[in-house]
């Protein structure tokens, strides 16, 4: 369905006391460096997959897909709860070529992860995970019958998210 390298965040960073009530003074953003948090991404069916590495035998995050939707962020006016990835001087802003998708959680749309794509060799990345994420996540890819792969795919999903902490 998709596979490709993306920076992943899960959560939202935590705001201090400062952050919270003084947001005027203390609202910078976060950032971190787009190769500390590389990973391998991998939707297969209706579950999105992150790998440390793309040879990893199992995921570091199962995310079932029907728990979250995503949208496009805005790299002029970035969600408050986003991390920028690789900031360019000067500027608390992501580089241009790169592009981030939001996991927000259907029942309270908090923030899930971030998936933010280098999208210099190729522009449409973000596009088509993005479009893979609401095509497996409404049920239009599961018409007919369900490949092993899938099956297989499920069944992993299962036993990560069991492992994976808790925000």
């Amino acid at each position: 369905d998709f596979e490709g390298n993306a920076a992943v965040l899960r959560g939202a960073p935590k705001k201090d006391i400062l952050k919270r009530f003084l947001p005027l003074f203390f609202d910078e953003r976060d950032f971190v460096a787009y190769g500390e948090v590389l990973r391998f991404v991998l939707i297969k069916g209706d579950c999105c997959f992150v790998f440390t590495e793309q040879d990893d035998p199992s995921p570091v995050y199962a995310i079932p897909l029907d728990e979250v939707y995503a949208i496009m962020e805005d790299a002029k006016r970035p969600d408050k709860f986003s991390v920028t990835i690789s900031p360019t001087s000067n500027k608390n802003m992501s580089k241009d070529d790169l592009k981030t998708v939001l996991f927000k959680y259907k029942k309270d749309s908090s923030q899930a992860f971030q998936f933010t794509f280098n999208t210099h060799s190729d522009k449409s990345l973000a596009k088509r995970f993005l479009d893979t994420v609401e095509r497996c996540s409404s049920g239009q890819d599961n018409k007919g019958p369900v490949r092993a792969s899938v099956m297989h795919a499920k069944d992993v999903g299962a036993v990560a998210e069991k492992g994976q902490p808790t925000i």
